[in-house]
């Protein structure tokens, strides 16, 4: 997984309500990606509203995403009036099944994550070879 620096999100920026579908063991599941998964991420993870950036710091990333693929999963279910059909263990099934954390189906629902958070990822610069030049990973 490669490491990136994150710049804005706050509670305020997020400003979609974005559904993300993915077919995963035979199934096709849905995600309501917005406030409440990201609101009930941030308590899953102790994290404080205005810090939300250490959602993707390496120590977090993985417990992040997974927590809030949980949680848009269940909102979906909520929205329909629906008990949900799986189990957050379950999360981790689909994860392993679709090629684990560098699989499609994590990393598409990473990056629909960060846009529904209102998060800019950019690439890590290196240490500069010289004076005014700076070399990009």
């Amino acid at each position: 997984m490669r490491l990136l620096q994150l710049t804005g999100g706050s509670l305020q920026s997020i400003h979609m309500r974005k559904t993300f579908e993915f077919e995963v063991d035979g199934k096709k599941r849905e995600f309501r990606l917005g406030s409440y998964a990201i609101l009930e991420m941030l308590s899953d993870m102790g994290i404080d509203p205005s810090d939300i950036t250490q959602l993707f710091d390496p120590v977090n990333e993985i417990k992040s995403v997974v927590s809030f693929m949980f949680h848009s999963g269940v909102y979906h279910f909520d929205r329909l009036g629906q008990k949900p059909d799986f189990v957050r263990g379950d999360i981790y099934d689909w994860i392993d099944i679709t090629g684990g954390f560098s699989g499609e189906f994590f990393q598409s629902f990473r990056t629909a994550m960060i846009e529904s958070i209102g998060l800019v990822e950019k690439a890590p610069e290196e240490e500069t070879e010289s004076e005014g030049q700076i070399k990009k990973k």
